[in-house]
Parts: C-alpha cells; structure tokens; sequence
C-alpha cells in the first residue's frame, strides 16, 4: 500500500524481513497443498524483494506449485534472471533448465500460449545435455535423459523399437533414482515409462507403473 501512495513513504520496517517470511510462507503453504496461498505469498515476495533475489524467489514460486503452467512460467523467469547474471554459474543454469523441461514436458508442452514451442523444446533439450556433461553432475544426467524420453512421447514418430529401447531407459533412470531414494525424479522416470508404454499399447506395465 506504500509503494501505491501518491506520496513517497518511509515504513519502519526492513523489507528484507518482509520477503523473508513472505517467501517462508509461501513454501509451506505449496508444502501443504495450499498452491493459490503459496502462489500469492511468493508473487508478494518478488514484488518486494530487490532483482537480485529473483532468480531465487522465481524458482522457489515454480518448486511450490508444481504441475501448472505457472510452474512452467516461473521456471522459465528463473532462467531469464540467471541467462542476465554476470558469469552464469552451470549448475544453476542446468537446474533451472531441467525443471522448465521436465515441468513443459510432464503436461501438455502446447497447451497454452504462451507453452515452449516444439523448436524451443528442442532447442532447449539440446542445451540441457551441453551443460549436463559441462557440470558433470550424475544426477542431472539422468534427469536430463528423462526429458529427452519425455519428448519423445510428445514427438510421437518413433518406432516400437525405438520406443521400448526408450522404456528400458526410463526404467534404468527408475532404478537409479529409488536406489537414491530421490522420490521426485524416481515419479519423473515412471511418468517418462508410463508415457511411452502408452505409445505401444503396454496398458498394463502403464498401470503398474503408475500404481
């Protein structure tokens, strides 16, 4: 309400503490479920926070309200801050960038307007195993392999061989993730396999896997 008055004012208070607990909030409001909550506390937070806080406060708002487009869009913000900051640190970028994929990806990639074109997606999946080998981070590797799996479903023109070799890397990427007992990528792969058994009529591995 200060920043809207006609009249500068000076609020005793730090905004810095303000962005803290709106961030805070935020969080465990997506924790909870509470994804409008946490959507609005984070949004307030980026309103207050200084730019250099963004990419941070972006890829927070995208981590707390997953499976939506403004997920997609948060993540896609994130990476703008980190594509403007001085010296574009790697393993930042590969993060960010493997979230907006697997996040496009695991929805519909074309559903709204705004959604990552197919050329984009390409693109893009292109510069996500550039950087997956630069970092060298294992993990990533494998996330980024799924997306790749992931697009191939929304690609569509494979062969049933091509397809299956791509089911037994999805579960291999499955296998790797449990043994890690990393729950969020071990959902990834499975999602990645039960897409593309869908794409040669393997209803029932789709099922068990989704179980």
């Amino acid at each position: 309400l200060a920043r809207q008055s006609a009249i500068p004012l000076e609020l005793p208070i730090d905004p810095s503490r303000a962005v803290h607990y709106l961030e805070r909030a935020g969080l465990l409001a997506g924790r909870s479920g509470a994804f409008a909550e946490a959507r609005a506390y984070l949004q307030s937070a980026i309103t207050l926070a200084p730019v250099e806080e963004h990419l941070r406060l972006y890829e927070q708002l995208g981590d707390a309200i997953p499976n939506s487009n403004s997920a997609i869009d948060a993540y896609r913000k994130a990476r703008e801050c980190w594509l403007r900051t001085t010296g574009q640190d790697p393993p930042v970028g590969m993060r960010l960038l493997r979230k907006l994929l697997i996040e496009s990806l695991r929805l519909h990639p074309w559903a709204t307007d705004t959604a990552l074109s197919k050329k984009e997606l390409a693109e893009l999946l292109t510069e996500a195993q550039r950087l997956a080998e630069a970092v060298g981070n294992e993990d990533e590797r494998w996330r980024v392999r799924i997306a790749d799996l992931l697009w191939l479903y929304w690609r569509g023109d494979l062969t049933p061989e091509e397809v299956n070799a791509g089911r037994g890397v999805a579960m291999a990427a499955a296998a790797y993730f449990e043994a890690r007992e990393n729950w969020a990528a071990l959902s990834e792969a499975l999602d990645a396999y039960t897409f593309l058994s869908w794409m040669v009529d393997a209803w029932d591995d789709a099922l068990a896997a989704s179980r």
